[in-house]
């Protein structure tokens, strides 16, 4: 995979609030994120009961053709290659949200159509869930959303709040964003390392294993005085079981060098591979960059056919516009779930960055 430009939502020649709706579907509704007037754009130089709780070191969750004749070989007119559709089943979507002191800075200053000042914290809460309905209110019918906020307070390392993944979730993932104060550290690592054991035992779904959308404005802190543990670490272990991990940043606080070390590794790539991360650097433009984010986590899956379900990975002959990909080439695919593939690196990115985006096809289970 050749690097990429690193910053802002790259893109290419697809807008990021653009491909979320393309993902989805063409014309399905309202974006989400705030309308902003041109003249309120911001200058370079600006700047529940459903919710539950995790302590430290414990995941606290509550609880046809017709058949052959015995020995004939297939006719590969019986099973010719087959398009497969991207994005058709949205995967599960973990929105993991800092909550640390920091997140309570003032992003928005009065504006005619915003008289109030508004924190990062509150910003991200309205991208996601409005009023008046936010990116979760708006594909929640189509996208299992699922929410963790996350701080270190004096008493508890990590203080996590999180709901799990379900439809019809904008309520739910609402309450757990609201359930405790913004204020504390950022304990990512020990964060990442909960979310994988809370999400271990969730069955696969549509779409695949869930998809963590880390949203932050700060890097690591850790839980205790010395060396915070190796966040890059953690979101190699999430990938590893299954986890594909995209960064948000809120601001420009957070190194532009740590949020491509996140998005690689969160990819499966070597650090220095220039997966795409998305900032919003400021109130505009934070409102694209997570549904950017979102939208990266759809574009990329396709289910399998049922007769492709028990062929091995490795046996899985996919072509994206007449170029062959391999099961777990880093500019190729892998499985992410029972019946998901997921493409990586330099295929994903042209899914992402062409508009339509490429023709993905599943070549003949019929040939050797």
């Amino acid at each position: 995979m050749s690097p990429g430009p690193t910053g802002e939502s790259k893109w290419g020649a697809a807008p990021a609030h653009a491909l979320l709706a393309l993902a989805l579907c063409a014309g399905c509704g309202a974006k989400s994120g705030l309308a902003v007037d041109e003249a309120e754009r911001p200058d370079a130089a600006d700047a529940g009961p459903d919710a539950r709780t995790l302590d430290a070191g414990g995941a606290g969750r509550d609880g046809g053709g017709d058949t052959a004749d015995a020995g004939a070989q297939p006719d590969a007119s019986d099973c010719p290659p087959r398009p497969l559709s991207l994005g058709a089943e949205a995967p599960a979507v973990m929105l993991v949200v800092d909550r640390s002191g920091s997140m309570n800075r003032v992003f928005r200053m009065p504006t005619p159509r915003y008289p109030e000042p508004a924190t990062r914290f509150e910003l991200v809460l309205e991208n996601l869930v409005g009023p008046p309905r936010g990116l979760v209110g708006t594909y929640e019918d189509r996208v299992r959303f699922g929410a963790m906020t996350f701080a270190a307070t004096s008493t508890r390392c990590p203080d996590l709040r999180f709901v799990l993944p379900a439809l019809g979730a904008r309520e739910a993932v609402r309450d757990t964003l609201l359930a405790a104060p913004v204020s504390g550290s950022t304990p990512l690592a020990e964060t990442i390392a909960e979310t994988v054991a809370l999400l271990a035992e969730e069955p696969d779904g549509p779409g695949g294993r869930p998809v963590l959308v880390l949203t932050t404005d700060g890097e690591p802190t850790g839980c205790e005085r010395g060396p915070a543990r190796d966040a890059a670490e953690e979101v190699r272990r999430a990938f590893d079981a299954g986890l594909r991990t995209l960064v948000v940043s809120v601001g420009d606080e957070v190194g532009e060098a740590f949020l491509a070390e996140i998005a690689d590794i969160g990819a499966g790539l070597p650090p220095g591979s220039g997966t795409r991360f998305f900032r919003g650097t400021n109130w505009v433009d934070l409102g694209p960059a997570i549904e950017g984010a979102v939208g990266a986590a759809i574009a990329c899956r396709a289910e399998l056919p049922v007769d492709a379900l028990d062929v091995p990975c490795e046996a899985l002959r996919l072509e994206l516009d007449g170029r062959p990909l391999r099961c777990g080439d880093p500019d190729g695919f892998r499985q992410a779930g029972g019946t998901t593939i997921e493409l990586l690196g330099e295929a994903c990115d042209q899914v992402q960055t062409r508009v339509p985006p490429p023709r993905l096809v599943l070549g003949s289970l019929c040939d050797p």
